[in-house]
């Protein structure tokens, strides 16, 4: 039988990503966009289905937060390494918080602030 929760996280990258009209950065690159968070983590054998749930602040408008959580069983000995990756649409803010099931890691949001598409596209990769 399987359950659903908390999987421990190792080590996380959050990328902040303006919206771009065309090659030129939106009107408020630093207040709207996509913060794209990358977790890694070793999970208990046979656990699958990972995902990141976010939780904002208090109006909505900056993400706060990421839980890393996924489906676990039937429970067997050893670890698997997992790599959930999310976006999140968020004003800027300079840090987050990753949570697992180990411990919480206080995660810097790195801007990228060139007007080339790609470069943001690289981030989704």
């Amino acid at each position: 039988m399987s359950f659903f929760g908390s999987e421990p996280v190792t080590s996380a990258t959050a990328v902040f990503i303006p919206p771009f009209a065309g090659d030129q950065p939106a009107v408020h690159p630093i207040l709207e966009g996509t913060i794209v968070v990358t977790v890694h983590g070793d999970a208990r054998k046979f656990s699958f289905g990972f995902q990141l749930k976010d939780k904002l602040d208090t109006t909505g408008q900056h993400l706060v937060e990421v839980d890393s959580l996924g489906w676990t069983g039937p429970l067997a000995e050893g670890t698997v390494p997992y790599t959930v990756k999310g976006s999140f649409h968020s004003n800027y803010v300079a840090h987050i918080t990753v949570k697992g099931s180990n411990h919480s890691i206080k995660v810097p949001v790195t801007r990228v602030l060139s007007a080339a598409p790609n470069t943001a596209q690289e981030a989704f990769a």
